[in-house]
């Protein structure tokens, strides 16, 4: 008997492409023709985003977010709506994980790698279900080897789990399109509301959704889509207005913006960045390189949605999905950005980085169907890249973020009694004393947002006691008055950076 949408139950999967009878005899065959693989590349990603998994130190964005989430729940809950909060599920969740499983740096960094490692076996289904067996196996090969992904694999930040909901919720997307059921719906509702309150701009994906769904749900059929997108809503304006009004005042949604403010640049960055992470700057042959992966997956689109798929409406469906998922987040950070909000960054449009691994692994296999060679080139060019970016951490030793971990340690050997601990910022206090623990004479600087130190903190020390401050690279532009002041009160005896931490030590005269 055929499906709610007229579709035969023997081809669960109707959005495949080039697959057809093959396809078919393919699942029908020996599951480890199907599993095997997926399983390697999925263990492939897990033993990358495991290994040294502590090697960085916490930065203050991650020592931010501990400090949060070890929080009282009161105090816990009653910030979750303010202006700057970005993901108030994942803080929740991030505190039941320290219950179990502790607060050293592994086991908080496990948080991450655990989803992020997911995201291989979720791309693999929704590549297999929008394409076929080999487009979402290349697919997983391509995220499993993802260095911007890695990078936040082993982050205690949301970036990671993120992507795992947005891949949950365009499955269930296209579940609820193909056999419209209320069960189906229910769940979508439930994993999009997740992703929208795990990162506040996991809403992108639901003006992407509803453009999917009235392209393509029959008449009859767009009841249980429309009371599943008009309930998302209610949940998140709680969030939401605050994050609205926060647009008034950009420094409580990022210190800076130095990201592009063009369409172009925009596609450009996203697709350089989610290619390889190399460098937060212009790169035009990476820019070019990346860009051009993402016009072969629409060319695959467009070739694979000839013949059968399209007379069935099949083709319809894949290409909206994936095209709407590259352009509307995308133009809606445009509008934002051209309001004068600084809102920009591919981290923050994470939901969307699954789109262009699904993209970049249609047209890497669609290149196959009629020659091999030039599709295991690209592959291997893409694996290269990325493994020479995290070759560069997992074999050269190179830190890129701040090292409180190891200022605390050079310092702590020569810390006298009586000595102070000075920081510029409040982020940095929390990351030092993630580290230092209880008993440190730390104090913080902290002057308000975007506001310079106050001076008027700095504090006392006996004669012939000194006073050390720490400084992260970012916060340079904060040193001099405090380094003048400093100067004032005593003499300079040491100075130098430990991986991007500044520690001087002042001699109080």
């Amino acid at each position: 008997m055929p499906g709610a949408l007229g579709v035969s139950p023997k081809n669960k999967y109707p959005l495949l492409s080039g697959g057809g009878a093959t396809e078919r005899a393919s699942t029908a065959g020996p599951m480890a023709q199907t599993w095997l693989p997926v399983a390697l590349v999925t263990l492939l990603a897990l033993l990358l985003r495991l290994h040294d998994l502590a090697y960085e130190s916490l930065d203050v964005d991650e020592a931010d977010l501990v400090a949060f989430a070890r929080q009282d729940w009161g105090t816990l809950f009653s910030r979750l709506t303010q202006p700057g909060e970005n993901g108030p599920l994942y803080v929740i969740l991030l505190r039941l994980w320290i219950g179990v499983a502790g607060q050293s740096e592994t086991a908080l960094r496990l948080f991450s790698a655990i989803p992020a490692t997911l995201c291989v076996p979720a791309i693999y289904f929704l590549g297999r279900r929008l394409f076929d067996h080999r487009s979402g196996l290349v697919c997983a090969l391509l995220l499993a080897c993802s260095s911007y992904q890695l990078f936040y694999a082993q982050m205690v930040k949301m970036y990671a789990l993120v992507p795992l909901l947005a891949l949950l919720s365009g499955w269930l997307l296209l579940e609820g399109i193909e056999r419209p059921r209320w069960r189906t719906w229910v769940a979508y509702t439930a994993v999009t509301t997740a992703l929208m309150f795990t990162h506040v701009f996991g809403a992108m994906v639901v003006p992407w959704h509803v453009i999917v769904a009235l392209l393509n749900l029959r008449r009859r059929f767009l009841a249980p889509a429309l009371v599943s997108l008009a309930v998302l809503t209610l949940p998140y304006l709680p969030l939401a207005l605050p994050r609205l009004a926060a647009l008034r005042a950009p420094e409580t949604l990022t210190r800076q913006f130095t990201g592009p403010r063009e369409l172009p640049g925009m596609f450009a960055t996203l697709a350089r960045e989610y290619g390889t992470r190399f460098d937060l700057v212009s790169l035009p042959m990476l820019d070019a390189l990346f860009l051009g992966f993402t016009l072969l997956g629409l060319a695959a689109l467009l070739a694979t949605s000839r013949g059968r798929h399209d007379a069935s409406g099949n083709g319809r469906l894949r290409n909206s999905f994936l095209v709407t998922g590259l352009a509307v987040p995308l133009l809606i950070t445009f509008a934002f950005v051209s309001l004068g909000a600084p809102v920009f960054s591919s981290r923050y449009l994470i939901a969307v980085l699954p789109v262009f691994y699904l993209l970049w692994g249609a047209g890497i296999s669609w290149t196959a169907s009629w020659s091999r060679l030039p599709a295991v080139a690209l592959l291997l060019l893409f694996i290269g890249l990325n493994a020479a970016r995290w070759s560069e951490s997992a074999f050269q030793g190179k830190r890129f973020r701040e090292d409180w971990r190891g200022a605390v340690q050079r310092l702590r050997p020569v810390l006298g009694t009586g000595d102070q601990v000075v920081v510029l910022h409040d982020p940095s206090w929390r990351a030092v004393h993630y580290f230092a623990g209880e008993g440190w004479p730390l104090v913080s600087l902290e002057g308000g947002p975007e506001r310079p130190a106050d001076l008027s903190r700095l504090p006392a020390a006996r004669p012939g006691g000194r006073i050390w401050l720490l400084a992260a690279w970012f916060e340079a532009p904060d040193l001099p008055p405090v380094e003048a002041l400093l100067a004032e009160r005593g003499r300079l005896e040491s100075k130098e950076w430990e991986n991007g931490v500044l520690v001087s030590g002042y001699r109080v005269e």
